[in-house]
């Protein structure tokens, strides 16, 4: 008799492991639907408008004595994404094959500084790297160069030069600034 009742809880035991195991596995089910119906969601609004917007939001500089004939320059620039999108969620088609070629700037996109002597010089490679910008996010960074005496220079910098990321704008990933500043003068920021 003692066995039969053990036998009996043990069966009833068992079922209710199964009972529970079969409502754990439905509560998880149910969850992955929640999540994938959230993502969708998500997605279709993105999709739909939202976009980043990177740009270049402030440039600036700092100098110091460089010897007797020459000046430390150092440009200080300000990136921002003017959006509540993360610049990573919205790569372009070339973006996305960059990307998988290149996994180790996946989710980054390109930041260009390029200098020339001021007017007449051609524009040259001087620095840059890769990022991302989280929503409404800020990066400052800088360069230093040291000028001639009697120099002028232009410094152009450029967010997403390949358009590897799809924004709402377009034309506002550049600026240029021309150094020396004068006191009573902004830099000239175009």
């Amino acid at each position: 008799m003692v066995k039969k009742r053990a036998l009996i809880a043990s069966i009833i035991g068992g079922i209710a492991i199964c009972g529970f195991l079969l409502f754990a596995e439905q509560q998880q089910k149910e969850q992955q639907k929640t999540t994938q119906k959230a993502v969708n969601q998500n997605n279709s609004q993105v999709t739909a408008a939202n976009k980043p917007d990177l740009l270049v939001e402030k440039v600036e500089f700092s100098t110091a004595p460089a010897g007797n004939d020459a000046t430390q320059v150092t440009i200080l620039y300000t990136l921002y994404n003017d959006s509540s999108v993360w610049s990573r969620a919205r790569p372009t088609a070339v973006g996305k094959q960059h990307w998988q070629t290149n996994p180790s700037l996946n989710w980054l996109f390109e930041v260009s500084l390029e200098v020339r002597d001021y007017p007449n010089g051609t524009f040259q490679w001087y620095g840059g790297g890769a990022t991302e910008l989280s929503d409404h996010a800020r990066q400052v960074w800088n360069r230093t160069e040291t000028v001639p005496a009697g120099k002028k220079r232009e410094y152009r910098i450029r967010v997403d030069p390949d358009n590897w990321i799809d924004e709402i704008f377009e034309n506002n990933n550049e600026k240029t600034a021309i150094w020396p500043v004068t006191p009573i003068e902004k830099p000239t920021i175009r």
